[in-house]
């Protein structure tokens, strides 16, 4: 990308819309203007003006306008927005009308450019751009407070508060070293002497314990269904979602690969995932299924294993064979243990199953009746893990380059050379410059952006 070029995007999308926002940010960005609307407005003002192809052309439609001069805009340039009708039409009759401008050279941005401009003009930093990202595909409220903290700052002011205590304890130990016979130990300040290291080290620490929980909140919590085949697997997760997202049959083996669905419990986003069931294969196909739900159970966060209430309520045998699941010797750890078709159960086998000790703790339930479905999303919810603070490691990257700077605190701790200290320190504070964008900046970009929507 050439930052020279003026750019722009349709900001609101291609989707059918009432109203269309064109963004266009650079040198040209008021000419661009000028060509549709004549005389400029105020720095701010958002004004309806007549829209033309030119001055004296066609009229192309009646908008709301606005610009920002540089640097008092979003990226940092000159830039304008038009707020125009969400015809397809209209905003290819802008476009036409710029394009037919000779010496105007506006293109097309980039996935992300307008963004990525602003944090390079200083506006913003990475994390506040990634938390960007996230609260424009946040899907539940949970995913919003915590992408909507990050982009407002709360991670950014957090991790430079720490770059600037590394950097200070940093230039502490090469004073030091360069100054050996200077008594700079007494002249530093109270706060500076008191463990400095071990206090910084204890905060970044408690912090990396936040991580998993806030991945959870942004990425989403799985939930694998499995068992046997015909245990109403599909049945269960249509039931929660409220919507036929699997088929149904009595057919045994339906349920060939994972069906996945999104719904959101108690704010978090969860991804219940329906397998196929398990048993000898018949066929290649089925084995495959089989493998799939195998690994998909062992990547979930929480595994429910299903059980047909009314097999497990004739016989004690089937409740000894109730509380473990085993594939080719192989056993599959579960969360939950539910039975389903309590619907069709006789008082003689609900009692059974009440009494049995080798079934405490366990779920009896109708998928298709909605009996007991209720009580087991209650204990679902209480195994979701509690939604975390917004200032949490949001992204694998945050928590891998923190550990690194704990384990350099840990160096620098441990060692009482203050050539070793400082070496370890400065590491620190490299590894914390990669995640907030003043070290290696461009390492990192690409991928950010990438993610990006066109016009943001």
């Amino acid at each position: 990308m050439k930052n020279a070029d003026t750019i722009y995007a349709v900001a609101s999308g291609r989707t059918r819309v009432a109203v269309s926002v064109i963004r266009i940010s650079g040198a040209q960005a008021f000419e661009a203007l000028q060509v549709l609307q004549g005389a400029l407005q105020p720095h701010g003002r958002l004004e309806l003006r007549k829209l033309h192809a030119g001055k004296g052309g066609l009229l192309l439609d009646r908008a709301l306008t606005v610009r920002f001069e540089a640097p008092k805009s979003y990226t940092g340039e000159n830039m304008a927005e038009v707020h125009c009708h969400g015809s397809s039409a209209i905003v290819a009759a802008i476009v036409a009308a710029w394009q037919a401008q000779v010496g105007l050279r506006l293109r097309i941005a980039e996935p992300g450019e307008f963004t990525r401009r602003a944090l390079l003009a200083g506006k913003i930093d990475i994390t506040r751009a990634e938390g960007l990202i996230d609260l424009i595909n946040a899907e539940t409220q949970a995913q919003r407070r915590q992408a909507l903290a990050q982009s407002e700052g709360a991670l950014a002011g957090l991790y430079a508060g720490w770059a600037e205590r590394l950097f200070d304890l940093l230039c502490q130990r090469e004073a030091l070293i360069d100054f050996p016979d200077e008594d700079l130990n007494s002249a530093m300040p109270v706060e500076l002497q008191e463990k400095p290291i071990a206090m910084l080290l204890d905060e970044i620490s408690e912090h990396l314990k936040l991580a998993g929980k806030a991945e959870r909140v942004r990425n989403g919590v799985s939930v694998a269904i499995i068992g046997e085949p015909n245990v109403g697997k599909s049945s269960l997760l249509n039931r929660i979602a409220q919507e036929e997202a699997a088929i149904v049959s009595a057919r045994a083996g339906t349920t060939r690969d994972v069906v996945r669905v999104r719904v959101e419990i108690d704010g978090l986003a969860v991804d219940l995932l329906d397998t196929a069931g398990l048993r000898a294969a018949r066929s290649e196909v089925e084995a495959q299924g089989i493998i799939r739900a195998k690994k998909t159970a062992n990547e979930a966060h929480i595994v429910v294993r299903l059980r047909d209430a009314g097999k497990v309520g004739k016989n004690s045998t089937e409740i000894k064979k109730a509380k473990k699941t085993k594939k080719n010797d192989e056993e599959i750890p579960h969360d939950f243990l539910v039975l389903n078709k309590s619907d069709l159960l006789d008082e003689v086998a609900r009692k059974k199953i009440k009494n049995s000790e080798e079934l405490a703790g366990c779920f009896l339930l109708s998928a298709l009746s909605g009996e007991g479905v209720g009580e087991f999303l209650d204990a679902l919810k209480g195994r979701l893990e509690d939604v975390p603070p917004v200032l949490a490691p949001t992204r694998a990257r945050y928590g891998q380059a923190l550990a690194q700077v704990c384990q350099n605190l840990q160096q620098a701790q441990s060692s009482e050379d203050w050539a070793l200290q400082a070496q370890a320190l400065r590491e620190a504070y490299e590894a914390i410059g990669r995640l907030i964008g003043t070290r290696d900046i461009e390492a990192v970009l690409d991928k950010i952006f990438a993610d990006f929507c066109i016009g943001k």
